[in-house]
């Protein structure tokens, strides 16, 4: 009988359940997420995969992270796009690749709403987002802390309209009306922060 490649190398099979939990989330939501699922996938056993995670919401919590690094990445390259920008452009920039992100990937979209990092995790990697979006603001506001303060809420505003479109009762509008919710949205975040 001929023995089954695994389809992970060993010593790396914790990042392996992450890997093939962020596919479980893509395809199903939080609900597809679980730990024998994966180890199935994976062609290990259950008890393997519990080595690394104690329970589903252990697992989850990794499989939430790893969408937060998906979105951090995908703000940074906006932003690299827009370094030598002014403060409201590089805002517009980063609020659109959120947009993007919540249209193109809106099971994992739906893990951020209860995964978006709290403000004393905003410098850990999962945080890095909400740190993208301080050290735009730091250019406009007095000290740290009002930064802070102005980016979260300003990804409260952002977040409220791409869940509304994403997720909530306007999901079923088509694209190029949610476009027009996020570009208005995105206006009105900057005349508060007053780069309108």
């Amino acid at each position: 009988m001929v023995q089954q490649e695994r389809p992970y190398h060993h010593g790396n099979l914790r990042n392996e359940i992450v890997r093939v939990g962020l596919e479980l989330i893509t395809e199903g939501g939080t609900e597809a997420v679980g730990i024998r699922e994966t180890a199935r996938r994976l062609g290990v056993s259950a008890s393997a995969a519990y080595r690394h995670f104690e329970s589903r919401a252990e697992l989850l919590d990794a499989v939430r992270d790893a969408v937060l690094v998906n979105v951090a990445d995908q703000l940074q390259e906006a932003l690299d796009d827009h370094a030598e920008s002014d403060v409201a452009t590089r805002l517009e920039a980063i609020s659109r690749a959120y947009f993007q992100f919540s249209i193109d990937n809106p099971k994992q979209f739906q893990a951020l709403a209860t995964a978006f990092p709290l403000a004393e995790d905003w410098q850990t990697a999962p945080g890095r987002p909400l740190r993208i979006l301080t050290s735009i603001i730091d250019d406009i506001e007095p000290s740290v802390d009002d930064a802070l303060t102005s980016s979260l809420a300003a990804w409260a505003i952002v977040q409220g309209a791409s869940s509304l479109t994403t997720l909530g009762s306007l999901r079923e509008l088509p694209v190029d009306e949610k476009w027009k919710v996020q570009q208005r949205t995105t206006e009105i975040l900057l005349k508060g922060l007053g780069l309108r």
